[in-house]
């Protein structure tokens, strides 16, 4: 799959530190504004796992669900924000440069107590 995406098992196995989303707060106010409405207005919620590729300049390059409970309501919206907003220091080679490398960030889809 590392191959798929266009990264390099061997630099890989050289990866000292992983990506580090810093933004996390901005983001999820962004997928949560995004809330489905047919799934908010039935009560539904949805874990997801999001596979990210982050490149050397903290970007976020592709963007996979690799995983998501109750999904029949959730689109890929999460990933659509992850691509546009999310801000990551980038990992990190064994001499501490910046490298490609992927991250994996769990969404959770929760409604307020409140509703």
């Amino acid at each position: 799959m590392v191959t798929y995406w266009g990264g390099d098992p061997e630099l890989l196995r050289k990866r000292k530190t992983a990506p580090i989303l810093t933004n996390l707060n901005l983001v999820a106010m962004q997928i949560q504004r995004h809330y489905p409405s047919q799934a908010l207005s039935r009560g539904a919620q949805a874990d997801l796992l999001i596979r990210a590729m982050v490149e050397a300049d903290g970007t976020v390059s592709k963007c996979h669900i690799t995983s998501l409970t109750q999904a029949d309501l959730f689109d890929t919206e999460a990933c659509r924000v992850m691509l546009k907003d999310a801000k990551f220091e980038p990992a990190t080679d064994m001499d501490g440069r910046p490298m490609a490398s992927y991250a994996i960030q769990r969404v959770l889809y929760r409604m307020s107590s409140n509703r």
